[in-house]
């Protein structure tokens, strides 16, 4: 929720000289709404509420002021009050769907569930794309113990606005701890490559690590046990159809990744982050050979391949699992700076771009699985 719109503030005034005045006032209102955004975020509430009603006083038309007044009686848990100034916003001139997010949080934090998920609701239908609020109605859910309805809004989010990590995190989160962890580590990655910089992005790297070690088994030299997907009917469905090239295409995308997975753990004898990383060499590899990639196209899949084609791959796979061994890492990175380097400049300008033309989302599969 913490925002200051910047921007908002343009100078214009050369226009006419008539403007002047006017624009200066917005000047000095936007200096002291940045500098009150500030000392909010330093703890000095007294300050910043006395510097934000100036703000306001001197651009009474911005909703960006009452909102940052309204923020800082979030923080100080008066939720009540909060509600009361927000829910006057909607005589401003373009709100963004963080007021619904405040106002709806508000509630939540009052244990008023239902009216909550009305104001996420309401937020919806001026914003029907908005990523935030998805992520919202899901955590709402999510605290109610709902999972379907939770897991739900934060997919719906991802295929409504693909670029907004937090349903990417929430959707790992709950993946990692179910019955079909194989999600987690599509939606993982891809959060990753969204918000790459983050303490987030350590705990998500954290759970892929995790799921390879709590679902990848080594029995023995020639056998393996992989469970990515809910066992009693995933197994079944693949030794159903695996029995001939052209049988095998009727596998679901679920059981391809399972049984590339499968094949990937072949040859290893334990498992580690050096066993991890060459595993997701391999599938990444497999997909793409086996022309997996012609039946059930994947944007997370389709991007390590440029990776792989960038000459990338090594840093890259790093990132994705060394990002949770801290010192591991900066080891690594010690001995391989001029790569990453060169891997970090790639990579800001190849970065994984996502819309709704160009997106992953768990149930775009469900009717290509039959075809």
């Amino acid at each position: 929720m913490r925002s200051f719109c910047i921007l908002f503030f343009l100078i214009c005034s050369v226009f006419s000289s008539n403007f002047l005045s006017c624009q200066t006032l917005q000047e000095l209102a936007y200096e002291k709404g940045k500098l009150a955004v500030e000392l909010t975020d330093k703890g000095d509430f007294v300050k910043s509420l006395e510097l934000l009603e100036q703000a306001q006083s001197l651009d009474p038309e911005n909703y960006r002021f009452p909102y940052e007044i309204a923020y800082v009686y979030y923080l100080q848990k008066d939720y009540k009050k909060v509600i009361k100034l927000v829910s006057k916003l909607f005589t401003y001139k373009g709100i963004g769907d963080e007021v619904f997010v405040l106002w709806g949080n508000s509630y939540d934090n009052l244990k008023k569930q239902k009216k909550a998920l009305e104001v996420y609701a309401k937020g919806l239908m001026k914003f029907p794309y908005s990523g935030k609020l998805y992520t919202e109605i899901g955590i709402s859910y999510l605290r109610s113990n709902e999972l379907r309805k939770s897991i739900e809004s934060f997919e719906k989010g991802i295929e409504l606005n693909p670029s907004y990590p937090s349903n990417y995190y929430w959707a790992t989160k709950i993946f990692s701890n179910s019955i079909n962890p194989g999600w987690a580590f599509i939606y993982g990655e891809i959060f990753m490559n969204l918000e790459p910089g983050s303490s987030r992005t350590v705990e998500v790297s954290q759970m892929i690590n995790q799921i390879f070690a709590n679902h990848v088994r080594i029995v023995n030299d020639s056998m393996v046990s992989v469970n990515l997907f809910d066992k009693s009917s995933a197994l079944d469905e693949m030794i159903r159809n695996y029995s001939s090239d052209s049988t095998i295409q009727r596998l679901s995308f679920p059981l391809i990744l399972q049984l590339i997975a499968m094949n990937a753990a072949h040859g290893e004898t334990k498992i580690n982050e050096k066993s991890i990383m060459r595993m997701r060499t391999k599938i990444a590899k497999d997909y793409f050979k086996k022309n997996y990639d012609k039946k059930f196209p994947n944007v997370l899949l389709n991007f390590q391949k440029k990776v792989m084609d960038a000459g990338f791959w090594d840093e890259y796979n790093t990132f994705i699992i060394l990002q949770s061994n801290k010192e591991k890492f900066e080891l690594w990175l010690e001995q391989n700076k001029s790569r990453w380097e060169e891997f970090v400049d790639w990579f800001n300008q190849n970065s994984l771009k996502l819309n709704l033309g160009y997106r992953f989302y768990r149930n775009q599969y469900l009717g290509l699985q039959n075809k």
